[in-house]
């Protein structure tokens, strides 16, 4: 059985069990860290990047960028025989008005990249349809520098 190397490792390792288990890892994970509300403009949301994962970094065509990923699904690109449905009820969703958790971002310091900890999905499905990207964002960030020994960063 492969263990958890690392603190964000566990996060995603209890992902798997529920969204109960990741709320509450997420919530003692970001005391931990200096973590702050942030509304970021549309074109800051433009650079953040998904987590060095298989199935981000294929839907994103390796740029791990949530603009790419969007016109592959529009194109109706699936990764590993993974429907896009998903995406596409986000974004109904978003256009009937429903309003979602903030989405919890990670950066080594307010100079390096920022990576979604939490939110993928609803990121992505923001940018299926630019109409429906905030000019503004409100987002929580952790900084900590040593997101740089995650392999995921």
């Amino acid at each position: 059985m492969i263990k958890p190397r690392t603190k964000l490792d566990e996060i995603f390792w209890v992902r798997q069990g529920g969204s109960v288990a990741i709320r509450i890892c997420l919530r003692i994970f970001l005391q931990k860290l200096n973590g702050v509300k942030l509304s970021l403009r549309s074109q800051d949301l433009n650079e953040v990047m998904y987590i060095n994962y298989s199935f981000w970094n294929e839907l994103s065509s390796n740029t791990r960028l949530p603009l790419q990923a969007s016109k592959n699904i529009m194109s109706q690109i699936e990764v590993f025989g993974i429907s896009n449905q998903g995406f596409l009820d986000i974004n109904l969703a978003l256009k009937n008005g429903k309003v979602f958790p903030r989405l919890i971002f990670v950066s080594m310091n307010e100079n390096s990249r920022v990576v979604v900890l939490e939110g993928h999905a609803r990121l992505t499905a923001y940018y299926l349809d630019n109409d429906y990207i905030p000019d503004e964002l409100e987002v929580i960030i952790g900084f900590s520098d040593k997101f740089s020994v995650w392999d995921l960063y």
